[in-house]
């Protein structure tokens, strides 16, 4: 049994790779985690890396546990639609300057 690790539930995992990646942040599995946050906000092409990084993290991290308490299967396309209502449902925490630019951003994902 491979032991879960942060590094692995977030970084190493194929399904969290395909996650991170259908959202625009690249990671290489080189880096330590710490690492790989820094180098994907630079790359990123927008000012509110961090938010959709955390949002990101959060629903891999409840998919994980619907995988493990509720037997639930995984599915990208859940996935996004939990991405994108989490993005919504945070949006009055995130300057209002990048509404606009968030909105367009998740038409496009």
């Amino acid at each position: 049994m491979l032991d879960e690790t942060s590094e692995h539930l977030f970084l190493l995992c194929s399904s969290a790779v395909t996650r991170w990646f259908c959202i625009c942040i690249t990671l290489d599995d080189d880096l330590s985690l710490n690492e790989n946050i820094i180098a994907a906000k630079r790359i990123f092409p927008y000012p509110f890396f961090m938010e959709v990084f955390m949002i990101g993290a959060w629903c891999i991290w409840n998919e994980r546990n619907a995988l493990i308490f509720y037997g639930k299967t995984p599915s990208m396309a859940a996935w996004k639609v939990s991405f994108k209502r989490e993005v919504l449902d945070y949006l009055h925490k995130i300057k209002p300057a990048w509404h606009q630019a968030i909105h367009s951003w998740l038409d496009t994902l």
